[in-house]
């Protein structure tokens, strides 16, 4: 602060030696102040950001835990399938011995070939039955992408509204200040 910016009739009464004191003083609370606000201002954005990155970090885990769920069903739902459908063609194999056995002399490469279309039947099915699986999964991962990416899209907006607060409260106290400190003209 400038010594001509103290009132006249102040600085006749302090003396030039008191008012260089008194603006050294108003300084320094100026200062202190300046260095008050911005150290509660970085406590509350560091207390906010570690909320957030918090929250971030449990929904992450939540999202992650839920597609790990939903692979084990998967996995869990193909085992099931598998067995199944190996139950059935040995189900399937069972009938064909007896009657392979009853038929043996005419229709056995009949039943080379009925089996044969068999298996490969139910090599297709297994296949596209795993594709529709990996087809799920990427689904999944995809709109995981999606969602993380909208989540830090939001973190953005909130920490940028956070500093433009920030900004203007500063330039509020700093207007208030230079208010305050003008003399009274």
């Amino acid at each position: 602060m400038n010594i001509e910016r103290v009132p006249l009739d102040l600085r006749e009464r302090l003396g030039d030696g008191a008012t260089a004191s008194l603006i050294e003083v108003l300084d320094d609370v100026k200062t202190g102040c300046a260095s008050e606000v911005m150290g509660m201002v970085r406590d509350r954005f560091e207390r906010r950001l570690i909320e957030e990155t918090s929250a971030l970090r449990i929904e992450m885990s939540r999202g992650f835990a839920a597609v790990r769920q939903e692979i084990v069903e998967g996995r869990a739902a193909l085992r099931q399938e598998m067995a199944a459908g190996q139950a059935a063609l040995r189900q399937e194999m069972v009938e064909g011995q007896a009657a392979l056995r009853q038929e043996m002399a005419a229709g056995q490469a009949a039943l080379r070939q009925d089996m044969t279309v068999g298996f490969a039947t139910l090599r297709e099915q297994l296949i596209e039955g795993l594709g529709a699986v990996r087809q799920e999964l990427a689904l999944t991962r995809s709109d995981l992408r999606q969602e993380m990416a909208h989540g830090r899209g939001e973190l953005l907006r909130w920490a940028f509204l956070f500093w433009v607060g920030q900004f203007f409260a500063m330039a509020s106290l700093v207007a208030f200040l230079v208010q305050f400190l003008r003399p009274a003209g």
